[in-house]
């Protein structure tokens, strides 16, 4: 480090570094006592990276990756919303401080990582999954060398996810309407399931925007839904759900319904009448559960979720991702039939997009929609009409 320099006093060695100015004059700090030239330079290079970094809490000391990770988390919220910190905070408890988090951050190499990734694709997870881990312990290791100054170069740059990882855990199906009508049977009216496999059929929206889907938001009248806000996962000592915005921006939109769907939640709407519970939310989108017959204590907002159990408990984001999987499922695959089926309708990609709310076309056309046995025919007769029409007019031409 070129900031310190050292040099001889009698029989011991002293560091040197610049701090800056005071009223205009260099301020410099100096200490002796150190036996050897080595000794007082490591001290000095410790030295300047205390006041360095006295503004993030940073110190020279030899620090885990498990401690630095706590100073970057503190450090991210200028930049992301609140909800993905918490993701981000669920992935480093589970998958990299267990693997990694004893590491000091400063001997971390690229084996290191590698063989944590192969862990993960060995644990069965998704490519994508191994690449948002990848991409945050990067992201904690970009810190470490800018602007903290630990490392000279992240080592995570150097490793690469196995191409060979599965892209899906559970592939994404187009779920046809026999298998529609088998899940409901297998749920029917009155289990806390129903009502979801509704919704994600007849919308293709997303988990936490059903899960925070409000009475409030259906508008019977026009046979719309309203998506502005969804039920999350978040942190308020113990994890807790929360009603906040939606993804992102262009996540907000308007759904149509179709009349099966209206009937539907018109029906549920009249059978949640009377229920013995009632939902609030704190000024924070914090959400609570009260009995009817208790005094609701003040500064709660009620909140009319659809998606609830027969005693008005909501739904929880665990119990749908259990039943999703124990069925060989997830959400996506609901977003999947949806953009599919519209596709074989011959619906625009900019309006799948739209009543999807992908933030652009192009997660539309890549992931959503593929060549179903409908489409394929088609292409043929269009292919055979095509052919039809040239030896049409070649005959006229003969």
């Amino acid at each position: 480090m070129a900031q310190v320099r050292t040099r001889k006093r009698g029989k011991t060695y002293s560091y040197i570094f610049e701090a800056g100015q005071v009223n205009g004059k260099r301020k410099v700090v100096e200490k002796g006592g150190f036996a050897t030239k080595d000794a007082a330079y490591e001290a000095g290079v410790a030295a300047f990276t205390d006041w360095k970094h006295g503004d993030i809490g940073i110190t020279s000391e030899r620090i885990t990756l498990a401690e630095f990770t706590n100073l970057w988390l503190k450090a991210k919220p200028k930049d992301i919303r609140i909800t993905t910190l918490e993701s981000y905070t669920t992935i480093i408890d589970a998958r990299i401080t267990p693997y990694l988090g004893q590491y000091i951050t400063q001997d971390l190499t690229p084996a290191n990582i590698e063989s944590w990734i192969v862990n993960l694709y060995k644990s069965g997870y998704s490519k994508g999954y191994i690449r948002q881990c990848r991409m945050i312990l990067k992201s904690i290791l970009d810190y470490a060398v800018h602007p903290s100054g630990l490392i000279l170069s992240n080592p995570c740059s150097y490793v690469k996810v196995p191409k060979n990882a599965p892209v899906d855990v559970i592939k994404r199906t187009v779920i046809k309407n026999d298998r529609y009508h088998d899940l409901l049977a297998k749920f029917p009216i009155g289990t806390p399931m129903y009502i979801p496999f509704i919704l994600f059929f007849h919308t293709g929206m997303r988990l936490g925007e059903m899960l925070g889907l409000a009475w409030e938001d259906i508008d019977f009248e026009e046979k719309s839904i309203t998506i502005s806000k969804q039920r999350v996962y978040r942190s308020k000592g113990a994890t807790h759900e929360c009603i906040t915005e939606t993804k992102t921006e262009k996540s907000e939109r308007k759904i149509f319904m179709s009349a099966a769907l209206t009937q539907e939640l018109q029906a549920e709407k009249e059978r949640q009448f009377n229920l013995p519970l009632i939902n609030m939310i704190d000024k924070d989108g914090f959400c609570y559960t009260y009995s009817k017959e208790l005094l609701v204590q003040k500064g709660l907002t009620p909140i009319h979720l659809v998606c609830v159990n027969k005693k008005g408990r909501p739904v929880s984001r665990a119990l749908v991702s259990k039943n999703l999987r124990d069925n060989g499922l997830n959400s996506h695959s609901f977003r999947h039939t949806q953009a599919t089926r519209l596709a074989e309708a011959k619906v625009s990609p900019v309006t799948v997009a739209r009543r999807l709310g992908h933030a652009n076309i192009d997660t539309t056309l890549n992931i959503y929609t593929h060549d179903t046995e409908i489409m394929q025919k088609e292409a043929v007769l269009a292919l055979e009409k095509n052919a039809d029409r040239t030896i049409v007019a070649d005959n006229l031409q003969t």
